[in-house]
């Protein structure tokens, strides 16, 4: 069964037509299987796709959104728009939580851009 990565309108999903800041409208329509040897990427995920590729969950981007961790664009309709640096700043969160820190915790520690390995095993060990 092939499986479609077309955007649908649900559960955090971009609508058609529906783009996102830094994108390209050939971008916003992209469609492509996974029986496609190499897919093109677009600019930016729509929450589902963006949850499917980090094995998040929708409901854990949007936490970690209200918890100030992560910011993603809004494309004109409002919809959630997750570029790169929403990947990047993921893989830390997931990392940090792994190492068993909080999310206040994390927050602290990406008030910087990329957070220190020494900074990170301090708070590491007064927790």
């Amino acid at each position: 069964m092939k499986r479609s990565t077309e955007l649908a309108n649900h559960d955090g999903d971009r609508g058609a037509g529906d783009i996102c800041p830094g994108e390209t409208p050939a971008a916003a329509s992209l469609k492509f299987t996974s029986t496609d040897a190499y897919p093109k990427r677009p600019a930016s995920l729509s929450a589902a796709e963006c949850a499917r590729r980090t094995g998040l969950t929708v409901r854990a981007l949007r936490v970690y959104e209200r918890h100030g961790l992560i910011e993603p664009a809004r494309s004109g309709k409002g919809w959630r728009c997750y570029g790169p640096r929403e990947l990047q700043r993921l893989n830390v969160i997931v990392t940090l939580k792994t190492f068993g820190m909080t999310l206040a915790q994390i927050r602290t520690l990406l008030v910087t851009k990329t957070p220190p390995i020494a900074r990170i095993l301090q708070m590491q060990l007064r927790a």
